[in-house]
């Protein structure tokens, strides 16, 4: 059976995966011959320095192929509107035919965004960026890694997260501007390094702005967003999430300017408890509308579950005593969990 020899630049890319070492083999004069016969004698045997220095030269290049370079480090920051410019200083040249490429890790979304590095025009320090522009990209909802990748190639490096600034996002008009609905980008440094972005869209979208439990019920009050969110009028809806027979019906109070009002009454909760512990997905519901979730997108935090803590609240119920607690999941929707528990039991 023939062997076929592959040359190091048939198994990297050049300037991409490392850099083709040329190889050079003295042969046409004494002198050379001589130094290059060290590391490879005539006579077949190799001495200690010569396998010293080859386990060396093995070590840098092996076989002609230069260590691959440290990660690109990438700034990132939110602007006006909430668009991202992403930033490389001056001290990291950028390879030409560069471009930042974002690629989602849900499998089931075939897209990726893919932006240009550009020289600005202010500043003149010599780093470059790339900007995703939110009025000509539009991200499906998920996470989204950030890539370093030739133009036109096929194989992407993931970029080291520098100094991420979302300072932008606090400013409630940036959601409140959107009548396009729930439309958040929100940069993040991945727990191993890399950069990323968390992506909300949402075309009518029902942003809660304040929690409130007492003894006799859960007060919502939030506003609606997106063009189609306000053509409709709406009611407040509990469902269970693994059983659809459970259903809470409540009034919701829309004003004109799209904020809404909803109370939950303990008692009704109480009534309709399964048993155990139950999950309710919270929505607003309108006839022949949409049916939108509940969620608190605003602000800069990828995940609020440690932050944006709510109180429990503890009553008699069916079997006994029950806990209910509102509380926002990894994507930032607000639901209700109730549970068994001890009557009396803090």
């Amino acid at each position: 059976m023939s062997r076929v020899r592959r040359e190091p630049r048939e198994i990297i890319t050049h300037g991409e995966d490392g850099l083709v070492v040329p190889d050079r083999r003295p042969v046409e004069n004494d002198a050379e011959r001589g130094r290059t016969a060290v590391l490879s004698p005539r006579n077949g045997r190799t001495s200690s320095k010569a396998a010293a220095g080859l386990r060396r030269l093995t070590g840098l290049f092996g076989l002609g192929v230069a260590r691959r370079s440290r990660p690109l480090t990438v700034d990132c920051r939110v602007m006006p509107g909430g668009s991202l410019a992403f930033e490389v200083s001056a001290g990291q040249p950028v390879p030409r035919n560069r471009q930042l490429v974002l690629q989602p890790r849900n499998e089931n979304i075939a897209a990726t965004a893919q932006i240009q590095f550009e020289q600005p025009d202010t500043g003149g320090d010599g780093s470059v960026r790339a900007v995703l522009d939110k009025r000509h990209w539009e991200l499906a909802e998920g996470d989204w890694d950030v890539f370093l990748r030739r133009a036109g190639g096929s194989r992407s490096r993931p970029v080291r997260a520098g100094l991420v600034e979302t300072a932008r996002l606090l400013d409630p008009a940036v959601l409140r501007a959107a009548d396009e609905g729930g439309r958040t980008w929100i940069p993040y440094a991945t727990e191993d390094g890399g950069l990323a972005v968390r992506t909300w869209l949402r075309p009518a979208h029902a942003e809660v702005v304040s929690v409130e439990v007492d003894d006799h019920a859960i007060r919502l009050k939030g506003s609606l967003h997106g063009r189609t969110a306000r053509a409709y009028h709406y009611r407040f809806l509990a469902r269970l999430q693994d059983n659809g027979g459970h259903l809470i019906d409540a009034p919701c109070f829309v004003d004109q300017h799209g904020d809404f009002r909803i109370t939950l009454p303990v008692d009704v909760v109480a009534e309709l408890h399964p048993g155990g512990e139950a999950l309710w997905d919270l929505r607003l519901s309108a006839y022949g509308g949409p049916e939108i979730r509940l969620a608190m997108l605003a602000g800069d935090l990828v995940d609020r579950r440690d932050v944006s803590v709510f109180p429990a609240l503890r009553c008699a119920g069916p079997g006994g005593g029950l806990s209910l607690r509102p509380q926002l999941t990894r994507d930032h929707d607000l639901v209700l969990r109730t549970a068994d528990t001890l009557l009396g039991r803090p």
